[in-house]
């Protein structure tokens, strides 16, 4: 574990202990008391009907992006308001698909064919390939401002490099000097998180902000915020576990020693995840403030969105928990990959029954 102490040395890093205060009214980990819940059902919506299709981001303005079923390949897709816009290959290829979308309704992902597509960035029906590093790439993720980053395979190294792209402009982000990296979230400031293997092959989180490359050890990013706060989780080293933990400018706030795993952070520093029920082992989700834990039930989250909306999987299917009340979701989503929720509460996930794309318009009343 030297390389991680150093690491953190490097940083600056301070380890902060939380004081763990539960919600009044929720499930305490030391309570073993169970969470009263208001519970509904609603029917969803599909947007891609008779057509496999598989979400995988939707903005504030409810724009649903992500790759449908077109023949025999794949195609990415733009979904508003009943309009379905196919995202057509480049290069003439049969695979596009769309991994995220931002405010303005700008997307970007990969295109081509498969196991030979190319970054490309989409905007009001039109498709741009991004310089790479003459190999294949993605685009994974982009801001408001029209920064993109993802990752992009340089073939003279045989490595996957993380990179972004200002203006169109390929720039390769610093890493751990192994084979592969990916830049995963950006923020609005431009602060980029990241993903590298180290040549050791160990994995860790990079933050990187105007040229300045931090690591923050072992661990997996799994969200950003616009304050710079960094959620990371739990990765195998030759020491064990590690915890899973939130950084910023610096410091390092662990989560409780209950929490056994996180799936998502937002705008105001909450986190969602599952943790161990003291008095019973049980294993519930949580949501986090920074300050207290509140037990959302035996549901596992997958992610939140900025109004404090957890969206969750639990033994009958998809649910939104939010203040109390769980909304579930007709008919099951999976198992493609996680639904994904916008700050509007519209949910869209791949209905388990048909793989054809549904949408859910949760509202934000508590029961």
């Amino acid at each position: 574990m030297k390389a991680m102490k150093s690491a953190w040395i490097a940083a600056g890093m301070i380890v902060q202990t939380v004081i763990w205060t539960p919600t009044p009214g929720a499930h305490a980990a030391d309570s073993g008391q169970p969470a009263r819940h208001h519970e509904v059902s609603i029917a969803g919506t599909d947007i891609t009907p008779g057509n496999q299709s598989w979400p995988s981001a939707v903005n504030t303005s409810g724009e649903v992006v992500g790759g449908h079923s077109v023949g025999g390949g794949t195609h990415g897709f733009v979904w508003r308001d009943g309009v379905l816009t196919d995202i057509t290959p480049l290069r003439g290829g049969t695979y596009s698909f769309a991994e995220a979308v931002n405010a303005t309704g700008d997307a970007v992902g990969t295109s081509g064919d498969y196991g030979n597509s190319h970054p490309f960035r989409w905007h009001d029906g039109v498709s741009v390939e991004l310089p790479a590093l003459g190999g294949t790439g993605s685009a994974n993720a982009l801001n408001d401002n029209g920064v993109v980053v993802g990752n992009a395979y340089q073939a003279a190294s045989g490595s996957n490099k993380a990179v972004l792209w200002r203006d169109g402009v390929l720039s390769v982000l610093p890493d751990l000097g192994g084979t592969y990296s990916a830049a995963r979230f950006v923020n609005e400031s431009g602060q980029v998180l990241i993903y590298s293997v180290s040549p050791a092959g160990e994995q860790h989180a990079l933050f990187w902000s105007a040229g300045v490359m931090t690591d923050l050890g072992p661990g997996v990013p799994l969200g950003l915020n616009d304050d710079g706060q960094a959620l990371i989780g739990s990765v195998q080293t030759s020491q064990g576990t590690t915890r899973p933990f939130l950084w910023q400018a610096g410091q390092k706030t662990q989560l409780p020693t209950a929490v056994t795993s996180v799936a998502g952070l937002n705008q105001s520093g909450q986190v969602v995840g599952q943790y161990t029920v003291a008095a019973t082992g049980a294993s519930d989700g949580f949501l986090w403030d920074g300050h207290a834990l509140t037990d959302v039930g035996a549901i596992s989250p997958v992610g939140l969105n900025n109004y404090g909306q957890v969206l969750a999987d639990n033994a009958t299917g998809t649910v939104v928990w939010y203040q109390g009340q769980v909304t579930t979701l007709t008919p099951q989503t999976g198992p493609a990959g996680p639904p994904v929720i916008s700050d509007g509460g519209l949910v869209a996930g791949e209905v388990r029954s048909t793989g054809d794309t549904d949408v859910w318009q949760v509202s934000r009343v508590s029961g």
